[in-house]
């Protein structure tokens, strides 16, 4: 037991862990790396720059697979996850929401290979963040782009 009682208590955890643990600590405290931040931040162009500048495919699967997070999650999940977090995200780095474009990161990820089957330390998937919990209409077209893949 946790020591946290009553259905509140059952309620903030089911937030935390619906966004994957700490993965808006990592954004607040500048814990990301370069691709992870663009990721997070929706930033399309700067993802694929990245990855198309990463030309051994060793060091680009090494990209897509890095694990981040105390969830250890790759960026492909960070994506999905923190693309419903878009006020903090914001308020963290001055990115308005406007200027996200998660779905396109996705499938530039996918693109480059990125693992739609990855799973978290929990064993939860791109389907469990991007439909469970907080789930919206484009973390739902990013799951279906990663069941396509």
């Amino acid at each position: 037991e946790l020591g946290l009682l009553g259905e509140g208590a059952r309620q903030i955890l089911r937030n935390l862990w619906s966004r994957g643990g700490n993965m808006e600590h990592y954004l607040i405290y500048g814990a990301f790396t370069p691709l992870a931040y663009s990721c997070v931040v929706g930033n399309a162009a700067q993802v694929h720059h990245i990855l198309k500048a990463t030309t051994d495919s060793e060091e680009r699967r090494r990209l897509l697979e890095k694990r981040e997070t105390a969830m250890r999650l790759p960026p492909l999940i960070l994506t999905i996850g923190l693309s419903k977090c878009q006020p903090t995200i914001f308020s963290c780095t001055g990115v308005s929401p406007s200027d996200m474009d998660h779905t396109a990161v996705v499938k530039i990820l996918l693109k480059y290979g990125a693992r739609p089957e990855s799973k978290d330390v929990t064993g939860k998937t791109v389907c469990h963040y991007g439909s469970g919990n907080f789930a919206t209409d484009d973390t739902l077209t990013m799951v279906d782009y990663c069941l396509e893949a």
